[in-house]
């Protein structure tokens, strides 16, 4: 990673930012919901869910998210987590940054405070402030000039391109100098990298897994959610989440072990839900897999 370009998501500390925001609004969790929506049982979950618009893979995948936090989830975290009478540290002005371009990133509609209080950041006086106080929460001038800028034409429902580099790019030219580009197939993103003799390098990566990010994997909604079990240990059917009856485990110690994830979903407003779920498109797993291959053999 070694921090690739300094701009508005575009360091190693911005995507760790990134990876707690999708926690703390129970993405990865939320995938699996959206997959079982119509009852298909895959198993696999072959997209992915990020506030970050970059690390979203899947046909749908940004408009859902986009809907999701506009359905209710941006504000309730804004107000538990920001919006309090306290005084704010480095991290939460760094952190505050990163969920607003992250919400850009998507098109998501930027509540007023969020606005006002990005744009209050970006006054001289106030980034003078924070420099002699709170430098932990400066983000670096790149960064601040393009967050001006994107308050400055941003428009709510569109997503907002920085025009950066992503890591996926940076990841790429590293091993393979030359021009690249990306072309988003399904779940999977096809790159092509242009060298200077004019040979072309194809590749094809798709959304990685869990365990690949050193997380605990969470499992599709047909199955325990904690350890993947079709039955119970005694063969019984699976157990149902008692407050939202929508999520299923082989016990109750495969539950404990997974509210943590659970949480940010179950506890959300049972008619905002609602109105979310009828709003998804459809996902069609094995569409999303098979369409991104049959792309990528043309190419060969």
């Amino acid at each position: 990673m070694e921090d690739w370009g300094n701009g508005l998501l575009q360091t190693g500390r911005d995507y760790e930012v990134v990876h707690s925001f999708d926690e703390a609004f129970g993405l990865r969790e939320l995938r699996a919901k959206v997959n079982g929506k119509d009852g298909i049982k895959h198993t696999s979950l072959p997209n992915r869910f990020s506030v970050n618009a970059e690390f979203c893979y899947g046909t749908h995948s940004v408009e859902i998210v986009r809907k999701y936090l506009d359905s209710g989830a941006l504000l309730e975290l804004l107000e538990n987590d920001f919006f309090q009478d306290r005084c704010w540290d480095g991290d939460d002005l760094y952190r505050f940054t990163v969920l607003g371009a992250c919400a850009m990133s998507l098109g998501c509609t930027l509540p007023l405070d969020m606005k006002e209080r990005l744009e209050k950041q970006l006054r001289p006086a106030y980034v003078k402030v924070v420099q002699e106080r709170q430098p932990t929460g400066l983000m670096k001038p790149l960064a601040r000039a393009q967050m001006k800028k994107a308050l400055a034409n941003y428009k709510d429902g569109e997503p907002y391109l920085y025009g950066n580099k992503t890591m996926l790019e940076h990841n790429c030219t590293r091993m393979f100098p030359g021009e690249t580009t990306i072309k988003e197939v399904g779940s999977s993103k096809i790159i092509e990298i242009k060298q200077k003799n004019g040979q072309v390098i194809p590749s094809i990566v798709g959304p990685p897994q869990d365990e690949e990010l050193g997380l605990t994997p969470i499992h599709p909604h047909h199955l325990c959610a904690t350890c993947g079990a079709e039955k119970q240990a005694d063969g019984g059917e699976l157990l149902g989440c008692a407050r939202c009856h929508d999520r299923k485990y082989c016990s109750k110690g495969c539950q404990r072990k997974h509210w943590k994830f659970h949480k940010p979903i179950c506890t959300r407003d049972a008619e905002e839900m609602r109105k979310f779920m009828e709003s998804v498109p459809p996902v069609d797993p094995k569409k999303e897999t098979n369409g991104a291959m049959e792309d990528f053999m043309m190419m060969g």
